[in-house]
């Protein structure tokens, strides 16, 4: 392969594979999909629509083996993650892992050492899918949070939700895909120390059987800074959102990532707080931005272009790392006890968010 052109192999062509990666990875420079595994058929076939000149694998030993394939993105269930991961990663193959990292923090903590020893010892590339880092106005809301524009963070408050009904995947079943909280709240946990630079001291869960098993989680995070995190995430909300409102000392940002339009953000004195988000609607409002803004949510598609570009360019420093993965799975963790003991748990730590900010 061209030194400037990455050999993807994808382990894993079901909905997630289908619906975000081989759209863009289809059009993505730097990169060409010369391989893709999956123990059906019917999803193989249509990896094969997408990329005609791949070789297509029902054993994903065999595409870790490929010698045309120099890095490998990971789309299974997390159950078979730790596996498939240390496979690749002993191979020397740079890994785009999808999240979880795991469902059993064990095993997430077994990856994340194999990726850091590779990075040390062969400078191997690994990330782990947490795209909605790439989202515009994420990092346009971390810009704002960095230079001071809403003062000190106070508090977070998120959601992320799916249309409401029963589900039966994988995915959902706590046992393997990890439930809404390992599935969806990680996503937004993630977000959450990353946007405030801090890390969690203590969570505080619930979870809720609406629809299906655990299919909705609520849970609370106190950060080293003293602000509070608020998330929630289920399967059984009455339409999709993604959404973060970050408070701070000075004003507040709001963040719906599934939104086209502009970053809103609201500011001024306590008297005039009405006035102030009626000016910071308009003036953040930017139509022709809408109006050219791509249809869907394209961090999906910004996430595996970083990951092409830092395979290329050999950046081992490139975010979010497996670590960061894993540090969102330990206050999962933490929740899951909580949600069982009812109580307030304490996590331990080690002091600020180094890797993942």
């Amino acid at each position: 392969m061209h030194a400037n052109r990455v050999g993807i192999g994808l382990i894993g062509c079901g909905g997630i594979s289908q619906n975000a990666h081989m759209p863009a990875l289809s059009s993505m420079s730097g990169c060409a999909v010369v391989a893709a595994c999956d123990p059906r058929d019917r999803s193989r076939a249509t990896a094969s629509h997408h990329f005609p000149e791949a070789r297509l694998y029902s054993n994903y030993r065999n595409l870790v083996e490929d010698p045309a394939v120099s890095a490998v993105i990971v789309a299974v269930p997390p159950t078979l993650n730790r596996e498939i991961a240390l496979d690749v990663l002993a191979a020397g193959k740079d890994l785009y892992l999808e999240k979880p990292v795991a469902v059993r923090i064990e095993d997430a903590e077994v990856i994340e050492a194999a990726a850091s020893a590779a990075r040390l010892e062969r400078r191997t590339i690994s990330m782990i899918g947490f795209n909605f880092r790439q989202s515009e106005k994420v990092i346009e809301a971390k810009k704002a949070i960095t230079v001071g524009e809403i003062g000190e963070i106070v508090s977070i408050q998120t959601q992320n939700a799916w249309p409401g009904e029963v589900r039966d995947t994988w995915r959902s079943a706590p046992g393997t895909g990890g439930g809404a909280l390992m599935d969806m709240a990680v996503h937004h946990i993630d977000l959450a120390l990353m946007l405030s630079g801090s890390r969690a001291v203590s969570v505080f869960a619930g979870t809720r059987d609406i629809h299906s098993q655990e299919d909705t989680v609520d849970l609370t995070m106190g950060l080293k800074s003293g602000a509070s995190v608020q998330i929630t995430a289920s399967y059984a909300a009455g339409l999709g959102v993604n959404r973060l409102v970050v408070t701070g000392t000075k004003g507040q940002l709001a963040i719906d990532i599934l939104d086209t339009g502009p970053l809103r953000t609201v500011s001024g004195k306590p008297a005039f707080s009405r006035i102030g988000r009626l000016r910071a609607h308009f003036k953040s409002f930017a139509p022709l931005k809408v109006v050219r803004q791509a249809t869907g949510e394209p961090s999906f598609r910004k996430a595996l272009q970083l990951f092409v570009n830092a395979c290329n360019s050999r950046d081992t420093n490139v975010l979010p790392d497996i670590g960061a993965g894993l540090e969102a799975m330990r206050i999962a963790q933490g929740a899951q006890k909580s949600a069982v003991c009812g109580d307030r748990v304490a996590l331990s730590v080690a002091g600020e968010v180094s890797r993942g900010a």
